[in-house]
C-alpha cells in the first residue's frame, strides 16, 4: 500500500506576520503485520486495595482476550519492588495469576519500567506500554519523586517506537493526573484518567484495538533553512501533542490521520511577493515507504485581501488544538475564577467546530459555574479525555 501526503497552509503570509499552522494528512499506511508485544505494567500498592486492584484485572485480561495468536504479553505487578507475573501469547487465560495479585507497599514506577524496558529490549514486530496505576511514583521509603525524569523515560521509549498507554485508577483527587497524561503523550499513546470504572474495559479494548490495526509509525522531518517547528499535535483520529526531536525538527507520529504543524519563518521571505519555496517534508513510515514533499509558501502584500483568508479546514483543526490546550489547564486549576474564564473560552471555540456534543457539554458547564456552582476534579478530567478523543470523530 502507497503512502499517501497533503499538506495544508492556515492562510498566505505577508510583511511581519511570521507563524502558521501547517496540516500533513497522512492515509494509506499498513497496518503491521507483525506480533505485538505488551509490557503490561500493574500499579499493586497499598493505595491499590480494594475496587482499584479489581478494575487493574479487568482491563489486563481484556488485553489478553483482545490479542492476536501471535502477540505476546508480560505482566508485571510493582510496588516497593517488582515482579513478572506471567508471559503469554495473545489470547491466554491469565486470569488465574492475575488473580493471585496482592496489593501493599510503595509506587517504585522506575523499577517497573526498568523491567519492562528489559523485556522489550530487541522484540521483532510492534512493541507497546500499559500503565495502570492510581498514583504518583515513589522512593523505596514512599516519599513521592520529580516526575520530570519519567516523563523524558516514556519520550525515549517513543523514540524507539514504544508506545504508551497510561490508565489513571480511581478517584483522580488521589494523584497527579497531568503526570500521567504528560507520561502518556510522551510516549505517543492515549491516557484514559477520570474515566468511570464501568468504562475502562471498553476504553482499554479501543486502545488496544488503535493500536493493532491503524497503527504505523511515521516519522515526519522538516527540512527548511527559512522554518523552525515551535509544536505538533496529531490532530486526527485524537487531539495530542507530540514530541519533537532534540533540534525541533523531526517527530515520531504512531497513528495514521493528521498533524499539524505549527512553525515560524525564521527568514525574511515577505519581501518578495508570489509563491516560494520554503523547505520540505521528509516522511518515512516503518513498513518502508517513504515520500518528500515540497513546501511552498505564498507571499501576498499586507493590502491583499488574500492576507486574512483562511484555509477553514486547518483553522477548525487548529481550534481542536486549542481546545485540548483550554481543557487541559482548566483540568489544572482549582482556582474559581479561572475555571470560569477557561470555560467561557471553550464555549468560544465550540462555537467554531459545530460539536453538538461538545457544545452541550460546556454549555452544561458554563451555565453552573456562572450558577455560582462548582466542577471537581473528575469532571474536569473527563471533559479533557472527551475533547481530545470526541471531536476527532468529527
Amino acid at each position: 500500500m502507497s503512502l499517501r501526503v497533503e499538506v495544508d497552509w492556515d492562510r498566505p503570509t505577508s510583511i511581519g506576520e511570521s507563524e502558521h499552522w501547517l496540516s500533513v494528512a497522512l492515509s494509506g499506511l499498513p497496518s503491521p503485520d507483525a506480533p505485538m508485544s505488551f509490557a503490561v505494567l500493574v500499579d499493586t500498592s497499598t493505595s491499590m486495595l480494594g475496587d482499584r486492584l479489581a478494575q487493574a484485572r479487568a482491563a489486563v485480561a481484556a488485553i489478553c482476550g483482545g490479542c492476536r495468536p501471535n502477540d505476546r504479553l508480560a505482566v508485571f505487578s510493582f510496588a516497593s519492588d517488582v515482579r513478572q507475573v506471567v508471559v503469554a501469547s495473545g489470547g491466554d487465560d491469565v486470569a488465574a495469576a492475575l488473580g493471585a495479585l496482592q496489593a501493599g507497599g510503595k509506587t517504585r514506577l522506575d523499577l517497573a519500567l526498568d523491567a519492562a524496558d528489559t523485556w522489550l529490549d530487541g522484540r521483532a514486530g510492534t512493541r507497546r506500554l500499559l500503565l495502570l496505576t492510581d498514583g504518583d511514583p515513589t522512593t523505596a521509603e514512599g516519599r513521592r519523586v520529580e516526575v520530570a525524569p519519567f516523563v523524558e523515560r516514556a519520550r525515549r521509549f517513543g523514540a524507539m517506537g514504544v508506545r504508551t498507554t497510561v490508565i489513571g485508577l480511581g478517584s483522580v483527587e488521589s494523584y497527579d493526573s497531568g503526570f500521567l497524561r504528560s507520561f502518556a503523550d510522551a510516549g505517543g499513546g492515549p491516557s484514559f484518567v477520570g474515566v468511570p470504572p464501568e468504562e475502562l474495559v471498553e476504553r482499554t479494548l479501543s486502545a488496544l484495538r488503535a493500536g493493532t490495526e491503524e497503527s504505523s509509525e511515521v516519522e515526519l522531518r522538516l527540512v527548511s533553512n527559512e522554518l523552525a517547528l515551535l509544536e505538533a499535535w496529531r490532530v486526527v483520529p485524537r487531539v495530542q501533542p507530540l514530541s519533537a526531536g532534540a533540534e525541533g525538527t523531526s517527530l515520531s507520529a504512531s497513528e495514521r490521520g493528521v498533524v499539524l504543524l505549527r512553525l515560524r519563518l525564521v527568514s525574511e521571505l515577505a519581501s518578495r511577493l508570489g509563491s516560494r519555496p520554503v523547505g520540505e517534508l521528509q516522511v518515512q513510515a516503518s513498513g518502508g515507504q517513504s515520500a518528500t514533499i515540497p513546501l511552498h509558501l505564498r507571499i501576498v502584500s499586507p493590502s491583499s485581501p488574500d492576507r486574512n483568508v483562511l484555509n477553514a479546514d486547518v483553522d477548525r483543526l487548529r481550534v481542536r488544538v486549542e481546545l485540548a490546550r483550554t481543557a487541559q489547564l482548566r483540568a489544572a486549576s482549582d482556582d474559581s475564577d479561572d475555571q470560569l474564564r477557561l470555560t467561557r473560552r471553550l464555549a468560544d471555540l465550540v462555537g467554531q467546530v459545530h460539536d453538538p456534543r461538545a457544545t452541550a457539554r460546556i454549555s452544561t458547564e458554563l451555565h453552573r459555574l456562572t450558577s455560582g456552582g462548582q466542577l471537581d476534579r473528575g469532571e474536569r478530567e473527563r471533559a479533557v479525555e472527551e475533547l481530545r478523543g470526541g471531536l476527532a470523530d468529527g
